[in-house]
């Protein structure tokens, strides 16, 4: 009896180990990549139904045992690869063998923003996003951006680069800047994509425009002569809408909104260079000026919020005299040497000097029949000479001789020497000036020539510009000597008003003037040397 419940459980296991064996089933295989055909490491198999999974090792090998018979779906995925999928059949065989060929992907390329939204806040210019190389080899990338659109200023990662390699699983982080001086008013769009050969991500960038005003910035004023400067500014923000002029404005006091009309405009076109400057001559000698910069545009003048202040300097006082000219007469011409004297003269800032001539006039720089250029170089002395010859046919020499030096932005002159064998100017000299506080000035000088011809009259020229001439205030002499040299003075009266008499000559309080005496040969003005004086309060 024993026996047979032996037999009869050894038969029951056999039939349920025969049963177990034909209702289950294993598979295998290995991953690969497509190309290569090399194994690849940590790729993910997963079955279902059933949901197990299996990461691959080095050697991209995997297995599933014990599954019953039936269908599944077998499920391959690894970064930087082509998800795969496969319906399988388990039947009655013990194990199945696959190859899983993988390919790889063009989305190794992936993005953690695809909106970058500015808005309308003026002080936000820049935002950032990343990208990730999610494949197993480095990847190349570009930046791709519509050069049309102006106000999207740049797209670089932090140290400048819009292009480059990216490491395997590395990130990179790119900045957008935007120039809101440039964007139309109203909603901004555009593209940003980042090109790879992984693939190819795209990020939208916005931004609303508004108005707003453009911004400048007074720099500096550089000194380039006494009276001349160079304005130097630069632009901060272009404006909503963008400004088609900048420029200079100045005047004699403080700029602003409400005087600006009366002010001096210096305008410039529109540049996309931030800086600007201008050229800045003639202003008044010794004189307080205010400048500002400034921007238009549709919407109208903008000033700089700065203001600068500067005053020109005072006009250097050079005096020039011709010396005693060397004339030889040789017939047909006449050797001439001129010699001038420059007085006080910085000649470092001397851009030219020599001797003017003229047959008929005092002669300018403007207006004269001969120039000769002096190439000397004065010494101690501040002498200075150059050589000419003029041709007179046989005639009598007759020319007026007129020193000048150029000297910083101006010309000075001395007085004209008149060339005649026969001819001679007269000669004059201030000496003194005598100031009675609050009450009147006197002028003392001397004639120490009346000249070839005499000179008809004499006396001195008043004025509050250097040199007076006899265009200026005229006041007559008084004699106290008749042999020469002759001795003679002048008088004028220091009042609050201009006198209504004839014959007083009135000069202003608090006044700074100069006066040098004058005669008249032939129809022309001689002046001797220059004084200067004050009508200040005591």
């Amino acid at each position: 009896m024993r026996y047979s419940y032996i037999i009869v459980c050894l038969f029951l296991c056999s039939c349920v180990s025969e049963s177990i064996n034909k209702s289950t089933g294993s598979i295998r295989g290995t991953v690969v990549d497509n190309d290569s055909m090399l194994p690849i490491s940590n790729a993910l198999v997963k079955i279902t139904p059933g949901g197990d999974s299996f990461v691959t090792g080095t050697d991209g090998a995997f297995e599933f045992s014990l599954l019953e018979l039936g269908e599944y779906v077998l499920s391959v995925s690894c970064n930087g690869y082509k998800v795969q999928k496969y319906d399988i059949v388990i039947n009655n065989e013990s194990v199945s063998d696959y190859v899983i060929r993988l390919s790889k992907s063009n989305q190794g390329l992936t993005i953690d923003k695809e909106l970058l939204d500015f808005g309308s806040n003026y002080s936000l210019t820049q935002l950032a996003f990343s990208f990730v190389n999610a494949s197993y080899e480095d990847m190349d990338w570009t930046v791709v951006s519509d050069d049309s659109v102006r106000w999207l200023k740049k797209v670089a990662t932090s140290d400048g680069r819009s292009s480059g390699v990216l490491d395997s699983f590395a990130t990179e982080i790119l900045i957008v800047e935007i120039d809101r001086a440039k964007l139309p008013i109203g909603e901004n769009t555009a593209k940003v994509k980042v090109v790879s050969d992984c693939g190819t991500a795209e990020v939208v960038v916005s931004a609303v425009g508004v108005s707003r005003e453009p911004e400048v910035w007074m720099d500096s004023y550089t000194f380039t002569g006494a009276n001349s400067l160079q304005f130097s500014a630069q632009v901060i923000s272009e404006g909503v809408p963008k400004y088609f002029e900048r420029g200079f404005i100045y005047d004699t006091v403080s700029v602003n909104a409400g005087s600006a009309q009366n002010g001096v405009w210096v305008p410039l076109d529109y540049s996309d260079v931030a800086d600007f400057s201008a050229d800045i001559k003639g202003l008044n000698y010794d004189r307080q000026y205010f400048v500002k910069a400034y921007a238009k545009n549709s919407d109208g003048v903008f000033l700089s919020e700065n203001e600068l202040c500067f005053k020109t300097k005072e006009l250097d006082t050079v005096c020039v005299e011709v010396l005693e000219p060397e004339c030889i007469d040789f017939g047909q011409y006449y050797y001439l040497e001129c010699r001038g004297q420059a007085k006080g003269c910085d000649w470092s800032k001397c851009l030219e000097k020599g001797f003017l001539l003229s047959t008929e006039a005092i002669p300018t720089i403007n207006s004269y029949d001969g120039i000769i250029v002096s190439d000397d170089i004065p010494g101690d002395d501040d002498i200075f000479s150059a050589k000419t010859y003029i041709f007179v046919d046989g005639r009598d020499l007759y020319c007026t001789i007129r020193a000048y030096v150029k000297y910083h932005d101006y010309v000075s002159y001395s007085e004209p020497y008149i060339v005649h064998p026969n001819m001679n100017p007269p000669k004059l000299e201030m000496t003194s000036v005598e100031v009675v506080p609050d009450v009147c000035v006197y002028f003392y000088a001397k004639l120490t020539s009346r000249g070839i011809p005499a000179c008809t009259d004499y006396g001195f020229v008043i004025s509050e510009t250097s040199p007076p001439t006899c265009s200026d205030i005229v006041i007559s002499r008084y004699m106290y000597s008749t042999g020469l040299p002759v001795e003679f003075y002048g008088l004028a009266f220091i009042t609050p008003e201009q006198s209504s008499e004839d014959w007083v000559v009135s000069l202003t309080h608090n006044t700074r003037y100069f006066v040098r005496p004058y005669a008249i040969q032939s129809g022309k003005a001689y002046y001797g040397n220059q004084m200067e004086f004050g009508t200040y309060y005591e």
